[in-house]
This record gives structure tokens, C-alpha cells and sequence, in this order.
């Protein structure tokens, strides 16, 4: 299989500190990790000496960085025209060779409004990140989910370059009840496009979307080492692995379990 090996933590990992991005990164660093996923907050938007030490610590030669973004809203025309949030993403991820911005995609967002934006992004310099989100129950997740896949069929079609972002733990909140199901016609997709995913990740001991009852990968109830071995058998393009705990523990104890199931293992 095909991987560029980033694993990465998002500023989420520091929610104790106030969700301070050079804190996150410090503890990135600290840990050997290889990614950094920014959240663009008013902070960030508002303050370029602070944009400016993210980028500057992420560039470190020593302990490098790939550095992405992650939006402050879902993708609709109004936040994806926003000339002050593009202005500090482009800020930020000025030293990339990608600018890689992750996008919600959720019930409330219509198809060809979806089109608009990913074709401004692009058109703005920036790669579009799309990621499965869900805000009501099982009924309108499903629509919204199998509408996710075919826009992702659909912007191949017309040559609109984006990358996926599969929020795996998603399609096991207790309104969903689909896993199974939806899991496979991801993949389906996926092998498709032949476009490199992002995998958004953390695993659980149960439905109930409470904070404290995430753990390690490989020891909830997400059918982790079953996902990952289809990924490698399909042959599915990985660009990063983004663990998006809020806490300091379960992302270590989940790289040893990544590192035998998936990263730097070839089909």
C-alpha cells in the first residue's frame, strides 16, 4: 500500500491548555509525531505573530512538521469566501507545498452549493479536505453520508481536485447504527478515485460520544485492525493518520497499534 507515513495529532490534543496550537505542537514534536493539524480559530485568524510561530515550529528541520489546516466551519459559500479566514490559512501554510484544508460536509450543505466552493478553493490556491460529518440522526446521517460519496465520484468527474477526509468514528455514534454498511461503500469510493484519504481517528469502549470513555486504537469497539487491513488490501492511498484525542495518552499508546497494521506496510 501505498502511505507517506505522516501521523499526526491536532491542536484538540491540547484542549486542557486552551486548546493552544504551540503547545500541541510541542507535544507533537516531543512525541515523534510527523503532522500537525491546525484548527483555524478567531485566535489564529486574527493573530499573524501567532500563525507565524506555528508555521516557524512546524518548519524546525530537526523535528518536522507537516503542517494542514482544518476550517472553523462547515463548507458553505459564505465560510469558504471569507477573505479573512483565507487570508490566515494561506498565511499559515505558506511554507507547504500543499495548502491541505479540511472542510465539513454535513446534512445542511447543498450539492451543487458544495461544487461552488471546492471549485473557489481550488481556484484560491488551496486543496480542499472533504470530511464526513453528521448533526442529526441515523435517517438524514445515511443521506448525507451516501450524498459525501458521490460528491467525491462527482468532483473526479469533473477533474476538481480535493482529498477525502474518512471521520471513521463517526459512523459508530449511537444515532448512525450504519458502520457496516457505510463503511464499505467508502471504500468502494475510495478505490475508485484512486485519490490519496486522510484518516481522521479515535476509538471508543462504547456509542454514547462520551469524551471519557475514548481509548487507545485497537481496544474499543471500532473494528480497527478489520478497516485497516481492507485499506491495505484494496491497495487505498493514505497521506495522513490524524488522531484527534484531546487528551495526552491515547495517542502513544495507538502508534504502536498503527504501526502494525498499517504504516510503512506494503501490500
Amino acid at each position: 500500500m501505498e502511505t507517506t507515513n505522516i501521523l499526526a495529532v491536532a491542536t484538540s490534543i491540547s484542549r486542557d491548555r486552551g486548546f493552544d496550537p504551540l503547545d500541541a505542537i510541542a507535544y507533537a514534536k516531543d512525541k515523534e509525531f510527523k503532522g500537525f493539524q491546525a484548527f483555524i480559530d478567531q485566535q489564529i485568524i486574527e493573530d499573524a505573530e501567532l500563525r507565524r510561530q506555528v508555521r516557524t515550529e512546524c518548519e524546525d528541520e530537526e523535528n518536522h512538521l507537516t503542517l494542514i489546516a482544518h476550517a472553523p466551519a462547515t463548507l458553505k459559500w459564505a465560510n469558504v469566501s471569507d477573505d479573512s479566514i483565507n487570508s490566515a490559512i494561506r498565511d499559515l501554510l505558506a511554507s507547504e507545498s500543499k495548502a491541505l484544508v479540511v472542510h465539513h460536509y454535513d446534512e445542511t450543505v447543498r450539492f451543487e452549493e458544495t461544487l461552488k466552493c471546492l471549485q473557489y478553493l481550488r481556484d484560491q490556491g488551496f486543496t480542499p479536505c472533504l470530511e464526513n460529518f453528521f448533526m442529526s440522526g441515523a435517517e438524514t446521517s445515511e443521506k448525507s453520508f451516501r450524498d459525501y460519496l458521490f460528491l467525491l465520484k462527482e468532483a473526479k468527474d469533473r477533474s476538481i481536485e480535493l482529498m477525502p477526509v474518512f471521520d471513521i468514528p463517526r459512523l459508530y455514534e449511537s444515532q448512525v447504527k450504519l458502520a457496516h454498511l457505510l463503511i464499505e461503500m467508502a471504500l468502494d469510493v475510495f478505490e475508485l478515485i484512486e485519490t490519496p484519504i486522510i484518516l481522521h481517528l479515535i476509538d471508543t469502549y462504547n456509542d454514547a460520544k462520551l469524551k471519557s470513555s475514548w481509548c487507545p486504537l485497537g481496544r474499543g469497539i471500532i473494528p480497527y485492525t478489520n478497516i485497516l487491513q481492507q485499506l491495505k488490501q484494496r491497495k487505498i492511498p493514505i497521506h495522513m493518520i490524524i488522531l484527534e484525542f484531546e487528551d495526552r495518552i491515547n495517542p502513544i499508546e495507538s502508534k504502536e497499534f498503527l504501526e502494525k497494521h498499517l504504516i510503512g506496510h506494503d501490500s
